[in-house]
C-alpha cells in the first residue's frame, strides 16, 4: 500500500484514461505485475550497468528488433489504482508482438500514465531509475506538469529517479 504522502503525489498525477490506440489480441491480458509502492526493487531485479547498454535497447524498442540485445533490461510502468505497475517488457505473452505490453498491468483498461524504465546499478551500489514517459497506450498528456510529478512519486516510494536521456 502506497504511503499517505505518496498518495498525495499520485492523486495530482491526472487522470485516468483508457488506452490511447487499440489494444490488440493478448495484451489486455492482465499479467502478474510488480507493485513498486510495496518494495523498492522487483525480485530478480535486472540492472543495467552502464547508459551505452540502455540507449542500445532504447534504439532497439524502437525498431521492435532485439537481435543485438544479449540480455532486455527495460520495464514498463504504469500509474493505476494507487500503484506504480512494473513488469519486465521481456515478459513472454501470446500476442503478436511476443512481449508484455502496458495493457497487460491494466487488463486493456483505464491507467493515468506510462513509460519504461531501466535499473541502472552503479559501479557505487547505488541503484538509479532512469524512466521516460513512453507509452504509445497511456501516454503523458502534459508532460511538462506531469514529469515532475511522476519523478516525485518515484522518489517518494524510495527511488532515486533520473530523466530517461539517450
Amino acid at each position: 500500500m502506497m504511503k499517505d504522502d505518496c498518495l498525495k503525489i499520485y492523486v495530482t498525477a491526472g487522470e485516468p484514461h483508457p488506452p490511447l490506440k487499440a489494444v490488440l489480441q493478448g495484451e489486455g491480458l492482465l499479467l502478474e505485475y510488480y507493485d513498486a509502492s510495496d518494495n523498492k526493487y522487483p525480485d530478480n531485479c535486472f540492472y543495467a550497468t552502464n547508459m551505452e547498454d540502455i540507449k542500445n535497447e532504447k534504439d532497439s524498442s524502437q525498431k521492435h528488433d532485439y537481435s543485438n540485445i544479449p540480455v532486455r533490461n527495460m520495464y514498463l510502468w504504469v500509474l493505476k489504482d494507487n500503484q506504480i505497475r512494473m513488469i519486465r517488457e521481456a515478459t513472454v505473452v501470446d500476442c503478436k508482438r511476443g512481449h508484455a505490453s502496458h495493457p497487460n498491468m491494466t487488463g486493456g483498461g483505464d491507467a493515468i500514465i506510462g513509460g519504461e524504465l531501466w535499473f541502472l546499478k552503479k559501479e557505487t551500489g547505488e541503484i538509479e531509475v532512469h524512466f521516460n514517459l513512453d507509452s504509445g497506450r497511456y501516454t503523458a498528456r502534459d508532460v511538462p506538469s506531469q514529469f515532475p510529478q511522476i519523478q516525485a512519486l518515484f522518489e517518494c516510494v524510495g527511488y532515486i529517479p533520473k530523466k530517461l536521456v539517450v
